[in-house]
């Protein structure tokens, strides 16, 4: 798929990413796992606003972190009982232990922090699947 970008007239370098993330509790469970997709450009606010709209709904009054990592993932064959899977791709955990990027948001989906390792694009563009686990504490 091919972006166009009038302001610049060029088009941009675009792909899929399949994203997954834990639950955060019993009812979240009903629609584990949590997938979801979008359309990745070079752009981190855009990359950023995708990320943090993925998120859950927060009811409390208080801000949580979440890590990013590459994610694990299987392909299903579509059937009425994967049809939730974007693609038939589920990413279901993360596959090591090294953090790509952290964001802390409020319960509006607004952005607090960000930190994202120095070569986010390179990372993403040739692993095209995140998971995100909540910070505990």
């Amino acid at each position: 798929m091919k972006l166009f970008n009038k302001q610049k007239n060029e088009f941009i370098k675009s792909q899929k990413i399949y994203v997954g993330r834990e639950s955060v509790c019993m009812a979240d469970d009903v629609n584990a796992p949590n997938m979801s997709f979008f359309i990745f450009t070079d752009d981190l606010e855009t990359f950023k606003n995708h990320i943090s709209k993925f998120l859950p709904f927060i009811r409390e009054d208080r801000t949580f972190t979440w890590n990013g990592y590459k994610g694990c993932f299987e392909q299903t064959k579509f059937n009425k009982f994967f049809n939730k899977y974007p693609d038939g791709v589920c990413v279901y955990n993360n596959k090591n232990s090294t953090q790509l990027f952290s964001i802390t948001i409020d319960r509006n989906h607004n952005i607090l922090d960000f930190q994202i390792n120095d070569n986010w694009y390179e990372i993403i563009r040739e692993y095209p699947y995140l998971y995100l686990k909540r910070c505990k504490g």
